[in-house]
């Protein structure tokens, strides 16, 4: 197989395990539909909130896991510029599922666990700010933006390939908070 074909294999792969909906299925699990419960994401904080920590915290595993394991895959095959595009289709999958009728979550965690599949430095960094973030804004969206829009700061510093895809997911992420984006401002209303 050539190195397009190990593209594709590894976009199509990257893609399938974006979609992979793990707060769906802890819902499922629980005899809950999460996309019913709060905000209808399925990401770790309306997971958190409706299920309970535990599986939150394991919904959080297997969204980081899922940006994870394909890019990492693919870094031993492609090199770093097409690793970027299965990044990509990972992120794809993890906002326009193909098993939940192309909805999804936000993407955050599976672009941590992506981004430390590209660089393990920057993933952890992500991943502390956005901690650190949730811890100072009580609130998982502030702190998600804050994180992603940190990182095409720091991946400038790889390459401007990987500052433009950074700065491209980070664009994607926001979008896909719009909702929350616009919850925010509400909130900010009250105290002006």
């Amino acid at each position: 197989m050539g190195e397009n074909g190990q593209l594709i294999f590894f976009c199509v792969i990257g893609y399938l395990f974006g979609s992979i909906p793990f707060g769906k299925l802890a819902g499922n699990i629980f005899g809950v539909d999460i996309q019913k419960k709060g905000s209808g994401n399925i990401g770790f904080a309306n997971v958190r909130r409706h299920l309970g920590w535990r599986a939150g915290v394991a919904v959080l595993a297997g969204d980081m896991l899922k940006g994870y394991a394909p890019v990492a895959l693919a870094a031993n095959y492609l090199t770093a510029g097409w690793v970027l595009i299965v990044a990509a289709f990972v992120l794809s999958g993890a906002l326009f599922s193909v098993w939940l009728n192309f909805k999804g979550g936000k993407g955050v965690a599976a672009t941590v666990g992506y981004s430390l599949a590209i660089n393990f430095l920057m993933g952890t960094a992500a991943g502390l700010i956005y901690l650190a973030g949730t811890a100072f804004f009580r609130k998982s969206a502030p702190a998600s933006l804050v994180a992603v829009w940190t990182l095409p700061v720091m991946a400038i510093f790889l390459s401007w390939k990987h500052g433009l895809f950074y700065l491209l997911a980070a664009i994607v992420i926001t979008w896909a908070h719009r909702h929350n984006i616009q919850q925010i401002k509400r909130v900010a209303k009250w105290f002006r």
